[in-house]
């Protein structure tokens, strides 16, 4: 199962990265990637702080919203990833990974 986990984490990884490549408005930055890649190894602590990072330094970032979300679905808070998705979806209203 865990396997399965990684590789669900794995796949969104790589969407997130290519969809983040095609818009120069909001480009991925270190943080949002360094997330995904602490979500991958499974520290949950870490991936948050990177996700929250990535929000500091740009707030209108829906990509660190995302990640801050997905990090939220993945901890079984429920409530709060759906309002971090929210944001991202408020944030740009185009974005289909969110």
């Amino acid at each position: 199962m865990k396997h399965f986990k990684n590789l669900i984490i794995f796949l969104f990884t790589i969407l997130s990265i290519t969809a983040c490549k095609q818009n120069v408005q909001f480009v991925c930055d270190e943080h949002y990637i360094n997330g995904f890649n602490y979500l991958l190894a499974d520290n949950l602590d870490q991936a948050k702080s990177e996700f929250e990072l990535s929000i500091k330094n740009n707030p209108e970032n829906a990509y660190g919203y995302y990640g801050l979300g997905y990090y939220f679905f993945n901890a079984g808070e429920n409530k709060n990833a759906i309002s971090t998705l929210d944001k991202a979806i408020e944030i740009k209203p185009d974005f289909t990974l969110a």
